[in-house]
């Protein structure tokens, strides 16, 4: 009830002054405004985030992500690993194809 008085608060004019008899006499149950008032504290409900029920201390999801991406580091390194090996007897075996052409030219 307190966030529909702000609410009420922020939709007066800027320049408009309510003591706060006015402001408890709007802000008063009434059968007229009853359906507003539940549907103004429900917008007001929706832009709040969730909380979580329960504990969130431990959540098994956030352990898997975690091992993906460590494990994705370690196969990335032991596949870069194994790339740099290969580069490296390709740029060997082009060396050694390009000075014997020119060994023999």
């Amino acid at each position: 009830s307190q966030q529909a008085l702000v609410a009420l608060a922020a939709l007066a004019p800027a320049n408009s002054t309510m003591t706060s008899a006015e402001l408890q006499s709007v802000s008063a149950p009434s059968p007229a405004t009853g359906g507003l008032r539940r549907r103004l504290d429900a917008v007001l409900v929706a832009d709040q985030p969730a909380v979580p029920g329960g504990s969130a201390a431990f959540n098994p999801l956030i352990l898997v992500l975690w091992a993906l991406v460590v494990l994705r580091g370690v196969l990335n390194g032991v596949i870069l690993k194994n790339l740099d090996s290969v580069s490296k007897g390709l740029i060997d075996v082009t060396s050694i194809i390009l000075c014997t052409t020119l060994q023999v030219v």
